[in-house]
């Protein structure tokens, strides 16, 4: 199987589709756990096909190694990322305010940026996401402004809400998650491809994110995981760089999140023939006894429970069956 997906997705990586299936799709539900794995763009900017094979085929056999079967694939361009949107969904909160905070940001929420960035002068201020940002000013682009964002640490306002006060041509500004954009243009680049995992496994969620994903830094990853090989030996992938920034694979982090990837990514492919109630999710939410569809897909709204905590958080690297029991308990 594994020497078929190499196949597939490195003939998908040479066509000019803008959307691929690279390998058939197959909802199982044999196992516990269903969930996305996906290979980011910097994996496949080797000018060497053999090293791209490499990382594809040595990524695949950890899975292999780890119970993790691999039910589809399918490759994306950046092009048609940005045409559905999906990296704007994949990242929520920290788009919806780079692109919108002026419009959105609420008087506590300005409090706190004025008290964390040390402002006694508020009205002197602009606030700004940085997609906003970019759009007021045709001089700067997402790399010139992520630049200027790297100059300082920036204050964190709340989770996925990041500050920093600047000078900009003689203007203050108080510029938010202005590292988004070009986050953002890593995946939505025309000539970037992203290929996507259906993965399903038995074995234990917090298992799987060590040894499969492991930390958001490579550096501080287990060598035998995914992320740890390629950042001991990137060369060997034909990789220049493996750091937080460009560190190779994503994974789900949970059940519940899982399920709005995978809706995420698959809504609108037609070759997936896709529908929320052929998920593994989806069918032992059935079996715990919600039966409501409206209340079974809020699940996708991420909601939060009588103390405020959100659903992907708490069941963040829980299995699937008790993370359904929280669910169907705390958020109904």
């Amino acid at each position: 199987m594994n020497s078929n997906i190499v196949t597939w997705v490195l003939s998908a990586l040479s066509s000019l589709q803008n959307e691929a299936v690279v390998s058939p799709f197959e909802f199982k539900g044999d196992k516990e756990n269903e969930f996305l794995i996906f290979f980011k763009p910097e994996v496949f900017f080797s000018a060497d096909e053999a090293l791209i094979g490499e990382s594809i085929n040595m990524t695949l056999d950890k899975l292999t190694q780890n119970d993790i079967e691999v039910n589809w694939a399918i490759l994306f361009t950046g092009s048609r990322l940005a045409e559905l949107e999906i990296m704007d969904r994949h990242y929520g909160f920290i788009n919806k305010v780079s692109k919108n905070i002026s419009k959105i940001a609420t008087a506590e929420e300005k409090e706190k940026m004025y008290d964390v960035l040390e402002i006694s002068n508020p009205e002197e201020y602009e606030i700004l996401g940085g997609h906003e940002f970019l759009a007021a000013n045709p001089d700067f682009d997402e790399e010139s402004l992520d630049a200027l964002w790297q100059t300082k640490k920036s204050a964190r306002v709340r989770s996925g809400f990041y500050a920093q006060k600047f000078d900009i041509n003689w203007k203050n500004v108080i510029l938010v998650n202005a590292f988004h954009p070009v986050q953002l243009k890593h995946y939505t680049n025309p000539t970037h491809k992203t290929v996507v995992l259906l993965c399903s496994s038995d074995r234990a969620w917090n298992e799987l994110k060590d040894k499969v994903a492991w930390d958001t830094f490579p550096e501080k990853s287990v060598p035998e995981s995914v992320r740890g090989e390629f950042f001991a030996n990137k060369e060997k992938y034909g990789l220049k760089e493996v750091s937080i920034s460009f560190n190779c694979v994503h994974m789900s982090a949970g059940a519940f999140e899982a399920g709005f990837e995978i809706d995420n990514f698959l809504k609108n492919v037609s070759a997936s023939a896709y529908a929320p109630t052929k998920t593994n999710l989806y069918n032992k939410i059935l079996a715990a006894g919600l039966t409501d569809e409206d209340k079974i897909m809020n699940f996708l709204t991420n909601p939060k429970n009588s103390e405020g905590q959100s659903l992907f958080d708490v069941t963040e690297n829980i299995n699937t069956i008790p993370a359904v029991n929280v669910f169907v308990s705390d958020f109904n």
